[in-house]
This record gives C-alpha cells, sequence and structure tokens, in this order.
C-alpha cells in the first residue's frame, strides 16, 4: 500500500459516495467534522498509524461531502426554471457537445448562461440537453445562441429494469431539457466559445466523417466511426447485438486498447521522424490529449489518456511507472469532477478491466515466465491470460447491468482485438490520406472494408457458438457480489497454494 498511496486515497473516496445516500446529516456538520479531521491530521503527522487512520476518515468524508454537494442545485440553475407544458422560454446557452442527428431530431448539450424573464435575462448555470426538431439550424461545438422552446424536467420513465431515464440524465449533471418545436427559434450570435482545442477536434472528426462516409460502405461505416471517432449511432443494431452476446462490444466504443494503439502509431511516427526522446513524449501527450476531445471525451477514453499522460510523463522524468498510482489518479480525476460517474457502467467496466489486467493477469505471465514451454506457447498463454483476466474481472458487473454472461468472451476477445488494431491503423491511413489521394483513399477504403467484414462474420460465428452465452433477467446486487467474493477467494487460495509451493522448493 506505500508503494501505492493513491490506491488507498481512491477506495476511501468511492467508499464516501457510496455512503453518501444513507448519510441524513446537514452538508455544514459534515463540512465542520470536516476540518476538525484535517486539523486531527495535522496534529498526528508522526504518528503514522493515527495519521493514516484520520487521513482515511478525512478522505471518506470528502468523498460523502462531494457527493452531496453534487445533489444540491444551485438557487440560478437552469433546472429551477422548469416552465408549465405550453409555455415558451428563451435561454442564451453554448453547445458543449457533438450534435446527434437522429429520424426526427437534432440533440446537443448546451450550456445555459442566461434566462429571458420578462425584458431581462438573467443570469443562470448548469448543462442542459436540446432537442431540436427542425432539422434545418446547423449547430457546431462552441456557438453561441438564443434558444427558445419548451424547458421541462426529463421524464422518468424506465430505460432498464434499474435505472430510469432523469436518472440517466443526473448523472451526467444534466436536469432540464428543452425541445425547440419546428416552428421554435434558434438565434445565432455569431460568438464562439468553448476549448480551443475541443473546437479544432470537432471541426476534424466533421472531415474525417466526411472521408468514412466517401470510401466505406454504411455496414463499416459505422463501425469504424465507433472505433475511431467514438461515435456509435450509425451501428447497426443487429450487429451491435452480436458484439454484446460474445462480450466484444467495448471494441466499439473507443477505451484504453484504443488509445494504446493510438500511443503506438504516434509513437512509432514520431520516432521514424527522428525526434529526440524528450519531444517525443511531449508530442504524444499533446496528441494523446487531443485525441481525447476527438472522440468527444467520454469516461472510457479520459481514463486511458490521464494514465497514458502518467506514464509518458513518468518516460520523460525518467521515474517508475506505478499502474495502480496511475489508475487511481485516473478515477479520483474523473470522480472529483463529477461523483456520480461511481454509477455508470462504463466507468466501471473500464476501471475493473485495467485493474483485473494488471493484478490477476501480471501474477499468471509471471507464473507462465518461470516455466518451459513450446515456442510461442508462452507468448499464447500470456494473451489468453490477458483476456482471461478482463472477462473474470468485468463479468458481475455486465451480468448486474446488462443480463448476460459470456463464455466465449475470453475466446472471442483473442481472436477480435488483433482486427481492431488492424482497422484502427487502416482507419488512421484512410483518414489521413483519403482527403488528399483518391486512388489510395479508394485502395484503403476497399482493404478496411474487407477487414471490417472478417471482424463482423468471426463475431456472428462466435456469438452462434453452443452455450456460447446466457441471457438472464434481474440480475440483483447480491448475485454480483457472491461473485466477486469467490473471485477474491479464489485469488487468495491460490496466492496461499502458490507461496506454500514456493516454500517447498526452496526446502528441497
Amino acid at each position: 500500500m506505500m508503494e501505492s498511496p493513491l490506491v488507498l486515497i481512491c477506495l476511501s473516496f468511492i467508499f464516501g459516495i457510496i455512503l453518501a445516500p444513507a448519510i441524513s446529516a446537514p452538508f455544514l456538520l459534515l463540512y465542520s467534522v470536516q476540518v476538525f479531521l484535517l486539523v486531527l491530521c495535522a496534529l498526528s503527522f508522526f504518528r503514522r498509524r493515527l495519521f493514516l487512520f484520520f487521513l482515511v476518515f478525512n478522505i471518506v468524508l470528502l468523498g460523502i461531502l462531494c457527493a452531496k454537494n453534487q445533489a444540491v442545485l444551485p438557487k440560478n440553475h437552469i433546472a429551477n426554471y422548469v416552465a408549465p407544458d405550453k409555455e415558451l422560454v428563451t435561454i442564451q446557452a453554448v453547445v458543449d457537445s457533438e450534435i446527434t442527428n437522429k429520424k426526427k431530431k437534432l440533440s446537443f448539450i448546451c450550456i445555459a448562461e442566461k434566462i429571458k424573464i420578462g425584458d431581462k435575462f438573467l443570469p443562470v448555470r448548469g448543462r442542459v440537453l436540446v432537442d431540436c426538431y427542425n432539422k434545418d439550424y446547423s449547430f457546431v461545438y462552441g456557438q453561441e445562441m438564443l434558444l427558445t422552446g419548451r424547458l421541462y424536467r426529463p421524464y422518468p420513465f424506465a430505460i432498464s429494469d434499474k435505472l430510469n431515464y432523469r436518472q440517466f440524465l443526473a448523472r451526467q449533471g444534466i436536469f432540464a431539457i428543452l425541445s425547440i418545436s419546428k416552428k421554435g427559434e434558434v438565434e445565432f450570435s455569431g460568438k464562439t466559445k468553448g476549448n480551443i482545442l475541443k473546437r479544432a477536434a470537432d471541426v476534424l472528426r466533421g472531415k474525417a466523417e466526411i472521408i468514412i462516409e466517401r470510401y466505406l460502405s454504411p455496414q463499416s461505416r459505422g463501425i469504424v466511426e465507433a472505433m475511431i471517432l467514438g461515435k456509435r449511432t450509425a451501428v447497426l443494431r443487429t450487429i451491435n447485438q452480436d458484439f454484446v452476446r460474445t462480450g466484444t462490444v467495448h471494441i466499439l466504443a473507443v477505451s484504453g486498447l484504443h488509445v494504446g494503439i493510438v500511443i503506438l502509431i504516434v509513437m512509432a511516427g514520431l520516432s521514424v521522424a527522428k525526434i529526440t526522446h524528450k519531444w517525443r513524449y511531449l508530442l504524444a501527450i499533446f496528441i494523446i490529449i487531443f485525441y481525447c476531445f476527438f472522440t468527444g471525451a467520454r469516461l472510457s477514453v479520459v481514463r486511458a489518456t490521464a494514465m497514458a499522460c502518467v506514464f509518458l510523463i513518468g518516460m520523460l522524468l525518467e521515474r517508475d511507472y506505478e499502474p495502480y498510482n496511475a489508475l487511481s489518479l485516473a478515477a479520483l480525476s474523473i470522480l472529483v469532477a463529477n461523483p456520480a460517474n461511481i454509477y455508470q457502467a462504463g466507468f466501471q467496466l473500464s476501471f475493473i478491466s485495467v485493474f483485473s489486467i494488471f493484478y490477476l493477469a501480471g501474477r499468471i505471465i509471471k507464473f507462465i515466465a518461470k516455466r518451459e514451454f513450446l515456442f510461442g506457447v508462452k507468448s499464447f498463454l500470456s494473451y489468453f491470460a490477458i483476456s482471461l483476466s478482463a472477462w473474470l474481472g468485468t463479468a458481475g458487473i455486465v451480468m448486474y447491468h446488462f443480463g448476460i454472461f459470456s463464455p466465449v468472451s475470453v475466446l472471442a476477445n483473442m481472436m477480435i482485438i488483433p482486427f481492431l488494431a488492424v482497422i484502427v491503423v487502416n482507419g488512421f491511413l484512410l483518414i489521413g490520406l483519403g482527403g488528399i489521394f483518391k486512388g489510395l483513399g479508394v485502395i484503403l477504403g476497399a482493404s478496411c472494408d474487407f477487414f471490417v467484414y472478417c471482424l463482423c462474420k468471426i463475431n456472428l460465428f462466435l456469438s452462434r457458438l453452443p452455450y456460447a452465452y446466457f441471457e438472464f433477467e434481474n440480475i440483483g446486487k447480491g448475485v454480483v457480489v457472491s461473485y466477486y467474493f469467490i473471485i477474491i477467494a479464489a485469488v487468495i487460495l491460490l496466492r496461499v497454494r502458490v507461496k506454500r509451493s514456493e516454500r517447498l522448493t526452496r526446502r528441497l
């Protein structure tokens, strides 16, 4: 634990967030206790165990305070100005997300700045989900505008047996929806705000979509956009369901795996360009951060970007990379910004899968390394260990949120991930060169279509194998807790047996 102090801090903070709903004490009282605990930490600094006790208690309380603070909306929050059903509201807002083009509407998230009350505009704050049913408007990230429509709270209809729509949006910090009808008004101010990198990434993403649409078939276009741009709206529902059944749907959402491939591409390109080590790492950090914005800065990408930046900064400073500290730092940075992320399936799967690979696969690979195998078998077993570890770590979460258990996932990931790497590299070459050389774009587009076709066929074959997956309904938390209890008990038992075996070997 002393080698990975951020792990203890992260776990304590998470425990505080989970504990928050059960704590009914006033915020001011909790804050006062927090200050008192900080004083006790300072006084017990040279008494190690006592200091550690007060520190953990302090961080747990900090998690409680952060979670409670998020649940309390300020007086000038836009959600407090929700109007009756037929009354129109005018707000000044800035587009803060990519635009989703659905069948009947355009959807995006904006940041509210002002609201019109009578003849005056009053300052407000908060995120708003905008549904515009007039598709003649053209919205882009960073635009400032006046929007007139019906402002209402999200309806609490069920989107799963464990979550309703209002809770789903609240976890993203959205407590109001603005519906703009075909007759609604949108007035652009001509001003542009927002993050410069995000604006540049939004422009490049739009150009990349045009190139992908020009050279790829509709089926391949949806998959390549999901793998490279983080845009899953064009993926066919049947194909998406097949990937869910084989436990490989994560390849359709940009995550750590995709970011890792991008890092390898970037480092290889910078190495070929004969750039010095320090500049290579600095440029790689900038490019990875830009790619995070390019893909919409989703949780899995933010986590992978944070970990990659810690690794690259460590290489730049010639320091050792401690994976558990990096993982904990990434989790803390996301949870401090929005404690409700702890309840999102994507957050849970992203961090548990990486932790499982570090912890389980790392130990299995060390065990394999000490044995003698035929040529190639050791590499295959190490690859199998990584896939097995990720599946064991995430199976319980997948069962709870999606009601599916996929034993075929271990084999499917081993077969499909190489195709992911090829498609991602091919896709980036297509985006980079297809817009300049039309002939080369046709060739790269055809090869990309071929690899996507092979990927889908292999995945379809695996999903139809006997006992490839099992579907359940209403998996409770007790089942998930029992599953992870069994996994942890098995790991502890295995470690005890390995240590006993090593002791006997030493004695002999």
